[in-house]
């Protein structure tokens, strides 16, 4: 387990990385977002722990440009009293979840582990529909908009009884009963989010 933790007061990053190291976490310390994004790889694995307020580019900045990166890396920030807002904003742009400083490092603990869970589901479920085919995965994708196999058919431009094919697959290898489960698949997945 590893956290990305983008934290400009020095004292309080140091702290959180020795409760980590204590843990058994690694974690990677930013002091800017900048710096962040200087050293940022899609091939990065963990969590994101982002303070809200940074000198140069915000917190909630940094979690748009990593948006627009197609950044799936969850999301928790740390945020001062008076930031409730912004951090409302970073909750409806995806964030997982914020905790509020003064924290006792349990509580940022039960935060992470809520984080690293979902991490978790979310690798499970990307391995689940990796064994969909790509004309599945486009059935895939439009069922859990809702889409109705008529739709289906007609925007992929193929016949009702092959959606209907396609769909029993999906349902088969994914090992579900029914949409709905489709859709909570795609619940922890990015483009979901």
């Amino acid at each position: 387990m590893k956290i990305y933790l983008v934290e400009d007061d020095k004292d309080l990053a140091q702290t959180i990385a020795t409760a980590m190291q204590v843990e058994g976490i690694e974690a990677e310390i930013y002091f800017s977002a900048e710096s962040f994004i200087e050293q940022y790889s899609s091939n990065f694995v963990g969590c994101v722990l982002l303070d809200v307020k940074l000198p140069g580019m915000s917190g909630i900045e940094l979690q748009t440009w990593l948006l627009d990166m197609g950044c799936d890396l969850p999301i928790i920030f740390i945020t001062g009293y008076g930031e409730i807002p912004d951090v409302v904003q970073a909750v409806r742009m995806g964030a997982v979840d914020f905790i509020e400083k003064p924290f006792s490092m349990s509580s940022l603990m039960e935060v992470l582990g809520n984080a690293f869970d979902l991490l978790e589901e979310y690798q499970e479920n990307l391995n689940r529909i990796s064994v969909l085919t790509s004309r599945e995965r486009n059935v895939f994708d439009l069922l859990i908009e809702g889409k109705s196999n008529k739709l289906v058919a007609r925007e992929l431009e193929i016949g009702l009884r092959t959606v209907e094919f396609h769909r029993k697959n999906i349902l088969e290898k994914l090992d579900v009963g029914s949409v709905s489960g489709l859709v909570e698949i795609s619940r922890s997945l990015p483009a979901s989010r």
